[in-house]
């Protein structure tokens, strides 16, 4: 019997056996607290804009993917049109619309088509940036990745 067993009895007194018999619990240093003790797991949605797909000029497939550990709420999707003046360097925000995206489940996708009011092909001058929820009603893991650029080449 070389352990230590504490015992408890009834808020009286907390007594610990031990080889050398019964002494008090405060005679005996503290349990040992974990110092770096593990970091409880949050559950939360990550949306990104994984894929843009060009059809033609005028179509656009945009795949929008939740790679968190828990469903996202329903959000918006924006899709911005930027026309970079070749002359001056200047960046003008030309046109944007926004699309519904419905709830998605961990790990899960949602693909739907977006339609641009300029041309994606043709035209170095525009950029299109696709951001997933734009309004920030979901609480996601990281914010950072929402939003996600492609250009009219």
């Amino acid at each position: 019997m070389g352990g230590l067993v504490r015992v408890a009895l009834g808020g009286l007194a907390a007594l610990t056996l031990s080889a050398a018999g019964l002494r008090p619990a405060a005679a005996l240093p503290p349990e040992p607290i974990e110092p770096h003790p593990p970091a409880p797991i949050v559950y939360k949605p990550d949306l990104l804009v994984s894929n843009f797909w060009k059809y033609d000029a005028y179509n656009v497939l945009v795949t929008v993917t939740n790679k968190g550990n828990a469903s996202s709420k329903s959000c918006t999707f924006r899709l911005s049109e930027y026309y970079v003046d070749p002359y001056l360097w200047e960046v003008y925000l030309v046109a944007s619309k926004d699309y519904s995206v419905p709830a998605i489940s961990k790990g899960s996708s949602y693909s739907f088509w977006v339609y641009p009011k300029y041309a994606v092909y043709g035209d170095p001058y525009f950029s299109f940036v696709g951001t997933v929820d734009v309004n920030k009603v979901v609480a996601e893991s990281n914010e950072a990745n929402n939003e996600s650029w492609f250009y009219g080449q």
